[in-house]
């Protein structure tokens, strides 16, 4: 939102850098190639925004590569030498004679105008204040890029990133906290997906894993009842968003409308997850809920593992049971 203090700053920088180009270069007619910059950078936007046309998520993540040709056009404006004066950065005593010293050694029997040498100095100093900063900006890139990478390197580290930037986003936070609960970080699964959880209606679009993954975090950590809470509030927004399609919502996932909820994947996982909390409460009412998930979701893999593990302990509570009634 524009209330992130983050957006607050690269609307500056972009204006800050507009400002400088045309400021420096304002006898340069520098306005097609500033406008060509900001075209790059500020257009993909608009593309990728789904309000001017639907393009999904997919292709939007694609097109938002686009801004990075126009800071790198803005980037070469600000270091050419009818643009900003890098000249400036470094001491100029203004002798032409003192500062074309330096020529003189180099051409011993041709000798320039004063002026002519002062320009060639001013040149050279420019190419080296102009070379430093590149490197700056390059050291940076490449630092970014060694981020991205070490990001990459599991998909913990990816989502975690990705929080960190964006902790606002549920579809980051379920993400996020899905691959938290099966690298046994349940205590920092359970608090990304409770702010997942307390977001704005409006941003729970995107939302299918995240009770369903709250309330196994819940259960693990014994929270039982808080656990059934989770579920049955999934249960509830699952009832809400399906009247809403009725009604004519349309809900948009990656790069396709999607036609139609597929509520028994969904209400499958819920079903299966409350009759793992159930385990140890009631035994018999945990079965008859594997067995409803079970027929719901037959191919989906969290509910065919969790049905799987709780008929295991069925079994093992009724051999139990026959091993003290036969002794």
């Amino acid at each position: 939102t524009i209330s992130d203090p983050r957006v607050l700053w690269v609307v500056a920088l972009c204006l800050g850098g507009v400002g400088m180009v045309l400021y420096f270069g304002a006898g340069a007619r520098p306005w097609p190639p500033v406008l060509a910059a900001f075209a790059f950078y500020a257009f993909p936007f608009l593309l990728s925004a789904n309000i001017f046309v639907i393009v999904g998520t997919t292709v939007a993540e694609r097109v938002l590569y686009l801004p990075s040709l126009g800071v790198c056009m803005a980037y070469a404006l600000l270091l050419s030498s009818d643009l900003l004066p890098l000249h400036q950065l470094l001491p100029f005593s203004g002798d032409p004679e003192a500062e074309a010293a330096d020529s003189e050694a180099a051409e011993p029997t041709v000798r320039a105008p004063p002026r002519a040498r002062a320009n060639l100095t001013r040149a050279r100093r420019h190419r080296f204040a102009s070379t430093g900063v590149l490197l700056l900006i390059a050291t940076a890139m490449v630092q970014k890029c060694l981020e991205r990478n070490f990001a990459w390197t599991n998909q913990v580290e990816l989502w975690a990133a990705a929080f960190a930037i964006n902790p606002n986003s549920v579809h980051t936070c379920q993400n996020y906290g899905v691959n938290l609960s099966v690298n046994n970080q349940v205590e920092r699964a359970i608090m990304v997906l409770q702010h997942a959880r307390s977001r704005p209606a409006v941003d729970r679009v995107d939302a299918d894993e995240v009770y369903a993954t709250l309330g196994l975090c819940l259960n693990a950590r014994g929270q039982k009842l808080e656990a059934l809470e989770v579920l049955q509030e999934g249960w509830d927004w699952l009832q809400e968003r399906e009247g809403a399609m009725a009604r004519g919502m349309k809900v948009f996932h990656m790069h396709e409308l999607i036609p139609e909820e597929n509520t028994g994947l969904k209400r499958g996982r819920l079903l299966a997850a409350q009759s793992t909390v159930l385990e140890q409460l009631d035994l018999k009412e945990a079965a008859g809920l594997a067995l409803r998930a079970a027929r719901l979701a037959p191919s989906d893999q969290l509910v065919l593992r969790l049905v799987s593990d709780l008929e295991a302990r069925c079994h093992r509570a009724l051999a139990l049971q026959k091993e003290l009634l036969n002794g």
